[in-house]
């Protein structure tokens, strides 16, 4: 092969490279003018020097930087930062970089990156930075604080925040655009917003738009933002006939990176689709959102936003029919870009383990190359022995036709030819401990789409669970409309006490992780991790799944249409002899390791700690006399009343089906308050009873599944108070099975108290989501006997003013929760499940 001729045969499988745009840290050393940022920067877990020299990647579990130098594909340095470093961006010197660490609050700048690094001390900034980018002249760096709700503005030489940006309100990702002169004035600060905004109606496909801020660098203020419209998924749910039905919208949300290319810009999503049918391939879709920069307009053209999902199905062989075909992969989590050229984009798929080149000629966006339709990262290359498992960021070299990956769960870097369209190394960036291997494996398991977790790489846990945390999106599931937990708070965190883990589910009906099993096998549509051996073994095609009854405590049916009667206990069958994993254990490791978001940094002290002194009950010590009496519900060292008490084997869980529950005197009682009762249950375990207190279902009869009675609470929640037509048609359940729905849902007489970790991440609140603010949980005459439940009389005392001021500093003390907080115990008489049985 001729060197010209190979050289063709590089541009064409990787796109020209020539006026490139994908950059963390690119520089133009012209001649006489201090150097400049080649390319728009954008922040990302991996960048690259502008000369392609060196690659940094974060390593957020060892609260490291790891520096490889790229003429040897070997790591030079590795670098303490803070606690857990979560972007990084290179100067335009090549040999200084700014780490921001989510968990610590923190940038820091290192010094000498390329020789011998040093870092600078820490820069205090807002809650959970989690987006660092650059002025083309390095002079200002922008930090995105997602919980914080701001983007800090940092000078370079000095290190010292100069201003904030206070208009966001989730900001993960950044970008700033590039003309190429040495001005920064003339320039546009991107900040995306991570989740969708509410609109309409809650659980519904059009539910959520995105919103994309734009911010003048010359002074900082907002010009015109983008707004991202829902867009037709190009899926189509069938119906009971068979009769294909029109395809499903979907809508943005999760904008988790932002690149600039030219005058476009370009946004991945993982984008919802909330109503029913729950179906693996309706859910979630991996869009890549395009928007003009000129015209401040969503691009809904030829090569405009698409979803990804729809391209792969319609361009990528489907191996069930096309003999010898790789499967195909339906880039679950879409959560980097990056472009050579103007188009060619390389999008990557976190729970796919995947790199999708997508290339936008004229006819169209079009899949792959002559190498291959997808770039599958997630087997070990040839000659190698690991793979690069659960990415989270991409960076493209400026000249070499190479892209570079941050391998999260693997904790290397990946390097990817571009020319042969494949996986070539992974390269170790931290080692992983023996003691952290188990966690380690449970985060791979659940953020991954592949294998048994769901079919042809859809979405995993992660989909709707982003960082472990919520994707704040009101789900219509079966058991009803349910907005998504973070699960920050299925253990509790309090410094110095034991974990304990909350009933899961808002009506309490999983009682152990391992549950979610039946999301696996029904909503993800994976073979599950509780499975036996099939003729051929495990980790085989013909591996088949242990039966799982579909109520979490009683044994029963597996399937809407089975007359089976199969275990409910999820981790004694996954411990049964003879199975193929644990699987399950080891994600229950990770769960207990999610980090609740750090609490807001930047409120007066003073007001929360009058808010603390309200959330406490009257007359205890420390409370204000006008306490609220939030503790009730949400005291304890996981800010929950909810604790799962026994073991989930199946003779404890059949003991307690027929065991009395009595609701204790310190709850208000049905006799005494009729429908405003907390408790209703008459069993420890049991389904939702009849009561004539109520009309609609809950007085003809019981509702299941059953639920864990002693964690639930009725505190005026359920449906929309006062509106019996809109509650009958919001609470109720999806039957998948007729298509339609068919029952009320469960909740009127009682749902499970969430834990109060992030709420600054948490909203909209309520298990339908109908409070988009916490503002309005309190201020709306809808939710009042929920904001009085722990209280009647702290709305009611002093004067307006003094009420408006009580509800700020309790809101105020609300988003300050996190792991540090100190623990305010449930008061005496109000916890009404037994003492731990472990």
């Amino acid at each position: 092969m001729t060197q010209s001729f190979r050289l063709m045969f590089v541009l064409a499988a990787a796109g020209a490279w020539l006026g490139g745009c994908s950059s963390s840290g690119d520089d133009d050393t012209t001649a006489g003018n201090p150097p400049i940022l080649a390319r728009p920067s954008k922040s990302g877990t991996v960048a690259i020097t502008g000369s392609d020299r060196f690659v940094v990647m974060v390593n957020p579990e060892t609260d490291s930087v790891s520096v490889f130098d790229t003429m040897t594909d070997t790591r030079v340095a590795n670098v303490k930062t803070g606690k857990e470093p979560s972007s990084v961006v290179i100067g335009p010197d090549d040999d200084t970089a700014f780490v921001a660490n989510r968990a610590a609050g923190t940038v820091v700048k290192i010094t000498g990156l390329t020789t011998s690094p040093v870092v600078s001390a820490p820069v205090d900034v807002g809650s959970e930075p989690t987006g660092v980018a650059l002025s083309p002249t390095g002079k200002r760096l922008f930090v995105a604080e997602l919980a914080e709700g701001r983007v800090s503005v940092i000078d370079t030489a000095t290190m010292k925040v100069t201003g904030t940006i206070d208009e966001p309100d989730h900001p993960k990702a950044l970008a700033v655009t590039n003309n190429g002169d040495a001005s920064d004035d003339d320039e546009l600060l991107v900040v995306p917003e991570f989740f969708g905004e509410p609109a309409g109606t809650e659980g519904s496909d059009t539910s959520r738009t995105g919103r994309i801020r734009l911010y003048k660098l010359a002074d900082l203020k907002p010009v015109q933002a983008i707004t991202l419209a829902p867009i037709s998924s190009g899926f189509a749910p069938t119906d009971l006939n068979g009769t294909v039905l029109a395809p499903v919208q979907t809508s943005p949300n999760q904008l988790a990176s932002a690149i600039v290319v030219g005058a476009k810009l370009y946004v991945t999503s993982v984008s919802a689709s909330p109503a029913p049918p729950g179906k693996f391939n309706l859910n979630v879709q991996p869009v890549l959102e395009v928007a003009d920069l000129q015209t401040h307009q969503q691009d809904t053209g030829a090569l405009g936003t698409v979803n990804l999902a729809k391209l792969v199905k319609d361009q990528v062989p489907d191996p069930r029919t096309t003999p010898g075909a790789p499967p195909r992969n339906f880039l679950a989590d879409l959560i980097d870009v990056g472009f050579v050229g103007s188009d060619v984009a390389y999008v990557l798929s976190q729970g796919g383990d995947a790199i999708q080149r997508v290339v936008l000629g004229a006819g169209g966006p079009t899949l792959g190359s002559g190498a291959n339709k997808q770039i599958d990262i997630g087997v070990a290359p040839a000659g190698g022995a690991q793979a690069c498992q659960t990415p989270t960021g991409l960076v493209i070299a400026h000249q070499a036709a190479r892209a570079y990956v941050n391998c999260w769960v693997t904790r290397n870097l990946g390097i990817v030819d571009l020319a042969s369209q494949a996986l070539v190394k992974t390269v170790e960036s931290d080692a992983i401990a023996a003691a952290e291997k188990d966690v380690q494996a449970g985060r791979r398991f659940y953020f991954t789409a592949r294998g048994r977790w769901s079919s042809e790489s859809w979405e995993a846990c992660g989909s709707c669970h982003p960082d472990g945390l919520t994707d704040n999106i009101t789900w219509v599931f079966p058991a009803g409309p349910r907005q998504t937990i973070s699960m920050d708070g299925t253990f509790s965190h309090a410094p110095g006490r034991a974990q304990e883990q909350r009933v899961l589910n808002w009506s309490a009906i999983f009682k152990e992780v391992h549950d979610f099993e039946r999301n696996t096998r029904l909503v993800s549509g994976g073979l599950g991790a509780i499975t036996d051996p099939g003729p051929s073994g495990c980790n085989k095609p013909d591996e088949v799944a242990r039966p799982l009854a579909l109520d979490g405590y009683k044994d029963g049916k597996s399937s809407a249409t089975g007359t089976d009667v199969a275990s409910a206990a999820a981790r004694e069958l996954q411990n049964k002899p003879g199975g193929c994993t644990s699987n399950w254990d080891q994600i229950e490791a990770f769960v207990k390791t999610i980090r609740p978001s750090r609490g807001l940094r930047t409120l007066d002290p003073a007001s929360v700690a009058r808010g603390a002194a309200l959330f406490a009950k009257a007359g205890t010590q420390g409370a204000d006399p006008s306490a609220a009496g939030c503790v009730a519900c949400h005291g304890g060292p996981g800010w929950t009343a909810s604790r799962q008490f026994f073991r989930g084997t199946t003779t404890r869980t059949q003991q307690l089906l027929g065991t009395p529950f009595q609701a204790p005197p310190a709850f208000p009682s049905a006799a005494s308050v009729g429908a405003q009762a907390w408790s209703f249950n008459t069993l420890q375990i049991s389904t939702q009873p009849t009561s004539a207190l109520f009309d609609a279902d809950e007085a003809q009869g019981a509702i299941g599944p059953n639920q864990l009675s002693c964690v639930l609470r009725n505190v005026g929640t359920f449906g929309v108070p006062g509106d019996a037509a809109a509650t009958a048609a919001l609470e109720v359940k999806f039957d998948p099975t007729k298509l339609s729905f068919v029952a009320r849902a469960q909740g009127r007489l009682g749902l499970n108290p969430p834990a109060l970790y992030g709420l600054a991440l948490g909203a909209p609140y309520l298990h339908h989501g109908g409070a988009r603010t916490l503002a309005e949980l309190f201020d709306d005459p809808k939710w009042r006997p929920h904001a009085e439940a722990g209280s009647a009389v702290w709305l009611h005392q002093g004067t307006p003013d003094d009420i408006a001021a009580r509800k700020r500093d309790l809101i105020n003390f609300l988003l300050t929760i996190d792991a540090n907080t100190a623990v305010q115990d449930i008061p005496a008489g109000f916890d009404a499940c037994p003492g731990d049985e472990f």
